[in-house]
C-alpha cells in the first residue's frame, strides 16, 4: 500500500512540474510594451493565450454576470472581458490581459482580452 501511495505522489508531482515548466500558456508576449490591437488581430496565433498590454478608449460597456467593454486604440477594437466593475464610455485605459478566442463563426474569429489589470489613463 505504501508503494502505491508513493507512486501516486510521484505521478502527481510530475504533472505539477510539467504544468509549471512545459505548458506555459499565459506567458507575457512583450513585457512592458503596449501592443497595437491591429497587430494582435493580424497575428492571432502568435498572441493566442499570451498576456499583452493594450491601451485605448472605451467605446461601450455592459455587465450581465460577466462584464465586458470594447476598447479602441485607433488601429482596431477588441472586446475586453472582466469580472470587475466595467469602465464607462470615453474612459482611456491601459489594460493587461490574456488573449483568447471569444467566438468563432465559420472562418471568422472574434478575439477577446481577459482582463487581469486595468488602469485609467485620464
Amino acid at each position: 500500500m505504501k508503494k502505491f501511495l508513493f507512486y501516486i505522489l510521484i505521478i502527481a508531482v510530475g504533472f505539477l512540474l510539467a504544468k509549471l515548466f512545459l505548458f506555459k500558456d499565459g506567458e507575457e508576449a512583450r513585457p512592458g510594451e503596449v501592443v497595437k490591437i491591429s497587430e494582435i488581430k493580424a497575428n492571432a496565433r502568435e498572441f493566442d493565450q499570451k498576456i499583452v498590454t493594450v491601451s485605448g478608449t472605451v467605446l461601450n460597456s455592459g455587465s450581465v454576470g460577466l462584464g465586458g467593454y470594447t476598447l479602441d486604440d485607433g488601429t482596431g477594437t477588441i472586446i475586453v472581458l472582466t469580472t470587475k466593475a466595467v469602465p464607462v464610455k470615453g474612459d482611456e485605459l491601459k489594460v493587461k490581459g490574456k488573449i483568447t478566442e471569444a467566438m468563432k463563426v465559420g472562418s471568422s474569429q472574434q478575439l477577446a482580452l481577459k482582463e487581469l489589470e486595468m488602469h485609467k489613463i485620464n
